[in-house]
Parts: structure tokens; C-alpha cells; sequence
């Protein structure tokens, strides 16, 4: 009878210890790195307010795909206006073959 109480006492021991062991522990997390990104530049072949912006970070694009408009008037009325001084100094020019 004596070997079963210290049979007993050992696996109640090892019992315990298992339990013990068991508990849930939040883990220590201790991490260090470094992220790396890409930047890529787009540009636009005219400049102006941007109307509309169909795309979102992480989409991916091909060449020549439409992602938006830009309001263009301001560049339309500056080109208007430079079409008008350049037909006003036409007319002002002298034509030099009628003088000579």
C-alpha cells in the first residue's frame, strides 16, 4: 500500500506541474525591421485642377490608362489668348517685300 500513495503523490505531483505549466501567458512580442517602399511618380502632360480621381493606393495601372480629367480651362483661355496676340502682331508687322 505504501508504493500506491507514493505512486499517487507522484502523479498528482506531475499533475500539478502540467496544470502549472499549462496557464495561458500573453507572449512578449520584441521585434524589430525596416519597411521598404516604392515611390513612383506620375505626372500629367498638362497642368490644372483635378476634376476627378478614379483610383485608390495598391491599384495597379497600365500605360496610357485614363485615371482621371483635369480641368483644362484655364490652359484653353491662356492659348485663346495667345493666338489673339499672335494674329494681332501679324497685323502689325510690316511687310518688308512691298518696300523694297
Amino acid at each position: 500500500m505504501n508504493t500506491h500513495n507514493f505512486t499517487g503523490s507522484i502523479a498528482l505531483l506531475a499533475a500539478a506541474v502540467l496544470a502549472a505549466g499549462c496557464r495561458h501567458k500573453t507572449p512578449d512580442f520584441d521585434a524589430c525591421g525596416q519597411v521598404d517602399a516604392t515611390d513612383i511618380t506620375v505626372s500629367s502632360e498638362s497642368s490644372g485642377k483635378i476634376m476627378k480621381l478614379d483610383i485608390r493606393e495598391g491599384d495597379i495601372l497600365s500605360k496610357g490608362e485614363c485615371i482621371g480629367y483635369i480641368d483644362t480651362v484655364q490652359i484653353w483661355l491662356q492659348k485663346e489668348e495667345l493666338v489673339r496676340r499672335r494674329e494681332s502682331a501679324k497685323v502689325k508687322t510690316v511687310d518688308i517685300s512691298c518696300q523694297t
